[in-house]
């Protein structure tokens, strides 16, 4: 799940070639020392060939500070080709908070399971990311 939200993170950061800078405040032990909520240049600006072709994410989510929600969700929907999969009895990241991370790409592919936070190894889970990935081969 950690992995899947920074996968998030990066897909926004390669799509809009823009930093959230936050507080000059120090937060979490870092002092960040950028003005509150400014944008600045993605240092992958200068690669454009730098980007995704596609991403897979379990349990995906969008972090809980309000100037990340902010710059990951007041933006155009995520167009690299995603495939997400969350469990509908996940205590660690709700379902509700995986299905928010979804909503922000283009034509997602979603799977669901039963199960709490774990990778499903059922076989419509397996048959359907398989299918995602062989579809990307042919891109």
């Amino acid at each position: 799940s950690m992995g899947a939200g920074m996968t998030l993170v990066l897909c926004r950061l390669l799509q809009s070639r823009t930093l959230l800078s936050t507080s000059t405040e120090n937060r979490g032990g870092i002092n960040l020392g950028n003005p509150l909520g400014t944008r600045q240049q993605c240092p992958f600006g200068d690669y454009p060939h730098i980007q995704f072709r596609f991403a897979c994410m379990f349990s995906s989510f969008i972090a809980r500070d309000p100037l990340l929600q902010q710059w990951l969700t007041d933006a155009p929907t995520l167009d690299v080709p995603s495939f997400h999969c969350y469990g509908l009895g996940d205590e660690i990241v709700s379902p509700d908070r995986s299905a928010a991370a979804v909503a922000l790409f283009q034509d997602p592919v979603i799977m669901t399971h039963g199960g709490g936070h774990l990778l499903p190894s059922a076989g419509p889970v397996r048959k359907a990311l398989k299918a995602f990935l062989h579809s990307q081969q042919q891109i």
